[in-house]
């Protein structure tokens, strides 16, 4: 998977019904071919989307964006998720870990300004904050560099609107952080996640991804030694790191958590 600087996340903030995004993984867990996925989004316009250009347009968008993987494992993982019914939450906040994984522009935006004013306490963070962001970051990225203003103006609104579409923000000009609370389900399948992407590295908390389980690192430990964490999966710690060794395989883990739920 070739992670690149690209402005994708316009496509993506830019889709007014994420039910479109959600029926189009389902399709592609299931194998669907390019006409059974073209004929109600495109030919039918299910979801109402004015332009066949704009519908041809978030159809490629969120193949782009979402369906690329690191591994078999995590093919895996992300099919049987989508090919599952339920679970809305852990697809709500799985949109936002595939970008992060994917996108190279979302995770640096996302670790070097959404995390830092998220966990700093504020109640709000602006559009201008990104675009301070993606300007700093623009003296060093030859990609960039031949953005105009007003393309770092449309990548930082649509970032945060897509954070207000998956309810992580709310507010028209100025984003409120909401309380991001991981359900018991997607923490299972997160910790699942990082397995699959880096199947070699045994301790998570150097993942550099382990910060999106919205979990401070040194109460990780205490949380995932909860009996309904340890059905899924072995832990060891010192305190210092923490081994996880899985109970199940990534086509199983999805029928596991449904069967128990």
């Amino acid at each position: 998977m070739d992670k690149t600087i690209n402005t994708s996340i316009n496509i993506i903030g830019s889709i007014p019904d994420y039910q479109f995004i959600y029926d189009v993984l389902r399709q592609l867990s299931q194998n669907a071919s390019e006409n059974e996925i073209y004929e109600p989004v495109i030919k039918r316009n299910i979801y109402s989307i004015r332009t066949v250009e704009s519908r041809t347009r978030f159809l490629n968008g969120v193949k782009s964006a979402f369906w690329h993987f690191k591994n078999n494992d995590h093919e895996t993982l992300i099919r049987s998720l989508y090919n599952s019914s339920g679970l809305e939450n852990t697809k709500r906040f799985s949109l936002f870990w595939i970008l992060v994984i994917n996108n190279m522009l979302f995770e640096n935006i996302t670790i070097n300004a959404f995390i830092k004013a998220y966990r700093s306490g504020r109640v709000q963070i602006h559009n201008d904050e990104i675009v301070g962001y993606l300007n700093h970051f623009r003296e060093t990225n030859d990609i960039i560099k031949k953005w105009s203003d007003s393309t770092i103006d449309m990548v930082s609104s649509k970032y945060l609107t897509f954070l207000k579409k998956i309810d992580f923000v709310k507010g028209r000009q100025k984003k409120e952080f909401k309380y991001i609370q991981i359900d018991d389900t997607s923490i299972i399948f997160f910790i699942y996640l990082l397995k699959a992407i880096a199947p070699k590295q045994h301790d998570i908390l150097k993942n550099k991804y382990i910060d999106f389980i919205f979990i401070e690192k040194n109460n990780l430990p205490v949380v995932l030694k909860k009996a309904k964490y340890t059905d899924y999966f072995n832990m060891q710690t010192t305190g210092k790191n923490l081994l996880i060794d899985l109970k199940y395989n990534f086509g199983e883990l999805i029928n596991v958590i449904s069967n128990r739920t």
